[in-house]
């Protein structure tokens, strides 16, 4: 399997920036959500999906509408970090990402285990989706979560003003030295790091 420097040396600026005008949005397009263009490496030989693996963000993708592809080990600058808004996309990967800035729209089945957020935003609506072993340092949570699992994920200083957890698992997980006040105390104390949410309100 190519190693995660391999995939990304493999796209050109000319590959880069046909991708990059193709997810890019402005007012005059009404934000409609539209398909994701093919890939110039056609679909991951292992998995069928279509192989994204590797590209270098430098624009937001807005409300892009995508089933069976791969983002895995994408990056981004530290300072432009990555952005999705208004997107609806399902049965993914997005594994080992680099630099996440904001998650919103909607997520079906997609895994998001080992990417690492920069303040990362969560907001819309996240279904059976995989945040193991990331890193998601100060994040902000503003977001339903149905069956997703962030065992074993780093979520230090994470706030949590607005969100609905349903049978969610942070077994393993490290929420560090904030305070999970709006946390319902029969359903999950905060000392412990290993827990589930079970239809549990979190309150703004």
């Amino acid at each position: 399997m190519p190693s995660a420097l391999d995939l990304q040396n493999r796209w050109t600026n000319d590959l880069l920036e046909t991708l990059t005008q193709s997810i890019r949005r402005s007012k005059k397009d009404g934000y409609k959500n539209k398909p994701l263009p093919p890939s110039p490496f056609g679909m991951v030989p292992e998995s069928g999906l279509v192989d994204f693996r590797g590209f270098y963000f430098t624009s937001q993708v807005v409300a892009i509408t995508a089933e069976h592809i791969d983002f895995s080990y994408s990056a981004a600058d530290r300072d432009w970090p990555i952005e999705f808004h208004q997107c609806d996309i399902s049965n993914s990967l997005f594994q080992g990402m680099q630099y996440l800035g904001n998650l919103g729209g909607r997520f079906d089945k997609c895994d998001f285990s080992k990417s690492h957020g920069v303040k990362c935003r969560f907001s819309g609506e996240f279904n059976d989706c995989q945040f193991e072993n990331c890193r998601f340092p100060g994040t902000s949570f503003h977001a339903i979560f149905r069956h997703c699992s962030f065992e074993s994920a780093n979520l230090r200083n994470a706030s949590w003003p607005a969100c609905i957890f349903e049978e969610c698992s942070f077994k393993g997980s490290f929420l560090g030295l904030h305070p999970l006040e709006c946390v319902d105390p029969q359903i999950v104390t905060y000392e412990t790091s290993s827990f589930r949410i079970p239809k549990t309100l979190i309150k703004p």
